[in-house]
């Protein structure tokens, strides 16, 4: 009888131990990948839209092939018969230039492409910014797998496409600061070099940005940070704690999830102004990985936190919201109009604001 219970006993613990490591096995497979959810579907052009671009394709820093957009406020003839894949901007030059109010380098969440993303921001592009877009590894027609450190690579690809895309427009600005009704509103509102990270691109894009060249980076105007995180094993966690079923499972994070892409070690060291948004329903990344991101951002530098009530994941600049489109165009012509940026070494001279940004559902 006790043999038999000894046996019992030794088999309903190699059971158990062998659904443990099942469950490790694909929990780390599953998390290692951060659940990338890439596609090549095109799900919109922006010709839908009745604007121009211009297709892109430019090599990450480990050679592999991305792709990406310049889509500009250069209005096409039809949006509703347009066919052509690429459509060139006007031919009018100096009316182009002359509407330029800088550009936004955009990093988009882990899932779909580009081609689901960049409408958004739509209403930005109608205003005078040229929107950059691009795909990492894996996404569109971009080449290669994506994974942290891949992802990496691709932001310090994208920054310097982005970066040298505005420094030549602002060269052929310069070529125009000859007219003299043109000189007073190059000179009191400069064009911004805005970049902007949603979701998984907010990690993405900040860990790029602290590791751009100096130079460079103390050329970015603004870094938003919308509804993102800023540790993949913090996130990971979290997410195991939802349910009852893996909390227990939840300090395997820590073992189990790669962290070498991560921010907080860098956020103290941030030397741009910097906008965090998010939304205080936020079943995706709750708002607390915000503030977090939010507290951690030097003190020293410019930083706003826009709590959006109500809010969920990403949703704030949806078509139809357009109370809270209308407030960030006049956040960005504030900044243009006072120039932050400047930053100033004193922590007293920084402006430091938590703005809590009501949701009528």
């Amino acid at each position: 009888m006790s043999v038999i219970k000894v046996i019992s006993s030794k088999n309903i613990s190699i059971f158990f131990y062998i659904i443990f490591l099942l469950i490790l096995f694909s929990y780390s497979y599953s998390c290692s990948h951060l659940v990338y959810h890439p596609t090549s579907i095109e799900y919109y052009s922006p010709t839908n839209f009745g604007l121009a671009y211009n297709d892109i394709f430019f090599h990450s820093k480990d050679n592999v092939k991305l792709h990406g957009q310049i889509i500009t406020s250069t209005k096409t003839t039809s949006a509703s018969t347009a066919t052509a894949t690429v459509q060139q901007p006007s031919n009018n030059k100096d009316n182009n230039n002359k509407n330029y109010k800088g550009t936004i380098l955009f990093f988009h969440g882990n899932a779909e492409n580009l081609s689901s993303h960049f409408a958004q921001f739509i209403f930005i592009v109608n205003e005078g910014y040229d929107l950059v877009v691009f795909d990492y590894r894996g996404y569109g027609k971009s080449e290669g797998i994506p994974d942290q450190l891949g992802l990496y690579l691709d932001s310090l690809a994208a920054l310097d496409m982005a970066y040298y895309h505005h420094q030549d427009r602002l060269r052929e600005l310069r070529e125009l600061r000859k007219l003299k009704e043109f000189k007073e509103e190059f000179k009191n509102k400069p064009p911004l070099f805005v970049v902007y990270g949603q979701s998984l691109g907010g990690i993405v894009a900040m860990k790029g940005i602290m590791n751009f060249n100096q130079t460079k980076r103390n050329n970015i105007d603004l870094i938003v940070m919308d509804s993102t995180f800023s540790s993949y094993q913090d996130i990971s966690c979290d997410i195991l704690q939802r349910s009852f079923l893996t909390y227990i499972f939840s300090p395997l994070a820590y073992l189990l999830v790669s962290d070498l892409t991560e921010i907080k070690s860098s956020l103290p060291k941030v030397n741009r102004p910097v906008l965090v948004i998010h939304g205080t329903n936020d079943s995706v990344i709750p708002i607390k990985f915000g503030k977090e991101i939010y507290d951690l951002i030097n003190p020293r530098v410019d930083k706003w936190f826009w709590i959006v009530e109500k809010g969920r994941h990403i949703e704030t600049f949806f078509v139809g919201n357009k109370i809270y489109q209308k407030k960030f165009l006049e956040f960005l012509n504030k900044i243009r109009s006072s120039n932050l940026s400047t930053i100033t070494a004193s922590a007293a001279a920084a402006t430091i604001s938590v703005t809590t940004i009501s949701v009528t559902k």
